[in-house]
């Protein structure tokens, strides 16, 4: 006849090795979740920056474009500014202005993104010190465009 603590010690050692298959799992799921996640919420966050900063970009660009093209159809822009009207895909991303982006792979996101807010300030002052007295000889408050916020 067999001992009822054998028995007693199998269902503790089959229960236990049962908890920790679960336990195991449960590990492996919820780390599987949290960096997906994780993941979800640094690729949102990184998505939505993006967003808004093209966004930004575009709206500086589109509003400098129709001015141009509405209160400044027989001037003759200096090449810089033709050159940013002109060429929008690339005239206000550092990557594309400085180098092609194979020669920045060194640069961590940081770096690219700082010089990238810096490339970006200084074409829109560059546009806003042109403009600006156009728009105030046409009677229109420049601080009305909100481009520069």
């Amino acid at each position: 006849m067999e001992n009822s603590c054998d028995h007693h010690d199998e269902d503790k050692f089959l229960a236990s090795k049962t908890w920790n298959k679960i336990i195991d799992s449960a590990s492996k799921i919820g780390y599987r979740e949290g960096i997906e996640d994780g993941s979800s919420t640094v690729f949102q966050d990184g998505f939505d920056r993006g967003y808004r900063d093209g966004f930004k970009t575009a709206f500086l660009l589109g509003t400098y474009k129709g001015i141009s093209d509405q209160l400044t159809k027989k001037l003759k822009h200096p090449e810089e500014i033709e050159n940013i009207l002109s060429d929008t895909k690339k005239s206000v991303c550092y990557l594309c202005e400085t180098q092609s982006s194979a020669d920045k792979s060194s640069e961590s996101i940081v770096e690219v993104e700082n010089c990238q807010s810096e490339h970006y300030n200084k074409i829109s002052k560059i546009l806003q010190d042109y403009f600006d007295p156009i728009l105030k000889v046409n009677s229109i408050n420049p601080s009305m465009l909100n481009v520069h916020t």
